[in-house]
């Protein structure tokens, strides 16, 4: 998909036979067609041609499509009591602006109140980001703030934010993922020397990077000597099969004929 963003505009009929191959069946695999929409905003505002305005079409289509699968189908079961917005408004604070800039290390120490307060501080920092005077950079860049906006929109639909405790960067994280990558492309398309601004932009995205390498780093994984199990699930017996990192999967024993 990202490789289409910068390919040259379809002039045969084979490049758009590869081009609407890759836009529908990539498109539809996943949300990510929603996260590069964007680019395909800028490129058709940068090339100004009808070829880029179908492409840019195509990928609104699959992008819509996704969307409606993301908020329509298979939501967490509804719990039945009010939303406790304080607590949905500081999740999300913690979990979309303000993780880039590590509160995964420090949100459990936070009142609800400065996690609100430093979520709307950090989201006018990406705004005054967004911000440019040149059309063609602004566009994009405030299209990433609205698709941002959207995929939260459409999370809601899959958990109760105001659930899950703000600290919980395991089991719920991966709905915000998406927004906060946007986030952070605001702040790398933004950056630069020629200006203040520019080197703030920098900054701010080497600071994320740098307080990010702690995380990727995990422990080893233990070693379950699953070769055990071999002999009796091709003998058709139930068995149970331990899996990282205390989970287990039980395989039926095989019905006979």
């Amino acid at each position: 998909l990202f490789l289409t963003v910068l390919k040259t505009d379809p002039m045969k009929s084979s490049e758009w036979m590869v081009d609407g191959i890759v836009l529908f069946a990539l498109g539809l695999s996943g949300l990510f067609v929603v996260l590069l929409l964007p680019f395909f905003v800028a490129r058709f505002i940068w090339r100004r041609s009808w070829r880029s305005g179908m492409l840019l079409a195509m990928a609104l289509a699959v992008a819509a499509i996704q969307l409606f699968e993301y908020w329509k189908f298979v939501p967490v079961p509804d719990s039945g009591a009010p939303v406790h917005w304080p607590a949905f408004f500081t999740f999300l604070s913690l979990h979309v602006p303000l993780e880039l800039f590590g509160s995964k290390a420090w949100a459990a120490d936070v009142p609800r109140w400065l996690a609100i307060t430093g979520g709307i501080l950090a989201l006018s920092v990406f705004g005054f980001f967004a911000w440019s005077p040149r059309r063609e950079e602004a566009i994009p860049r405030c299209a990433m703030l609205l698709f941002a906006l959207v995929l939260v929109l459409a999370a809601t639909r899959r958990v109760r934010f105001d659930g899950p405790p703000a600290d919980d960067f395991i089991n719920v994280d991966r709905y915000v993922v998406l927004p906060k990558v946007l986030l952070l492309w605001i702040l790398g398309s933004a950056a630069g020397i020629g200006t203040v601004r520019g080197r703030v932009a920098a900054a701010l995205f080497t600071f994320r990077l740098v307080v990010t390498l702690p995380y990727f780093r995990f422990p080893a994984l233990i070693n379950l000597q699953w070769h055990r199990y071999c002999d009796d699930l091709r003998a058709g017996k139930e068995v149970t099969v331990p899996i990282n990192p205390d989970w287990s999967v039980t395989f039926p024993a095989r019905q006979s004929r």
